[in-house]
């Protein structure tokens, strides 16, 4: 499945990755250097898929703290992504429908979800007080999900 592949992949960027920055810094200063990197990742209609990438690592690690433990919780977080994708797609792929149909715009409806997802990150980031549903770690996997099927339909473009 591309979808696996494009997740692999995101091994070899983490390792290669300097996030201790980013890593530093607190929940909502991290979700607004995320949302800038969402918005400019797509320029003149044309997806930047390292960024993109990049923008999957930081969903997936959204709630870790430590450079050191980044390779693990990188494992850790692809497995529990890749679980969240196949129970979800049991649903909404189910009688039929094809997770392309849901992407009427293509890679733009992609994009869409992207960007919904790390808005829902600031708000939590600035709520203050516990989600009642779907908590941060669930949204950054969420958003980590969506790059990679960005990824993916980028590749079946080619």
């Amino acid at each position: 499945m591309l979808f696996d592949v494009c997740a692999a992949g995101l091994i070899d960027q983490g390792v290669s990755t300097s996030l201790t920055h980013w890593l530093s810094l607190d929940g909502e200063a991290r979700v607004v250097e995320l949302l800038n990197r969402i918005r400019a990742s797509r320029n003149s209609g044309v997806f930047d898929q390292n960024q993109v990438r990049e923008i999957a690592l930081r969903g997936l690690l959204y709630k870790e703290t430590q450079a050191s433990r980044v390779p693990g919780t990188l494992l850790e977080r692809l497995k529990d992504m890749r679980n969240l994708v196949q129970r979800k797609g049991r649903d909404y792929n189910a009688g039929g429908v094809s997770i392309l149909d849901y992407w009427i715009l293509g890679p733009d409806s992609i994009f869409h979800e992207i960007h919904k997802r790390c808005l829902r990150l600031v708000s939590l980031s600035r709520a203050h007080r516990p989600a009642e549903y779907e908590a941060e770690a669930e949204s950054g996997l969420d958003l980590a999900a969506f790059c990679v099927f960005l990824l993916a339909y980028l590749d079946l473009e080619m």
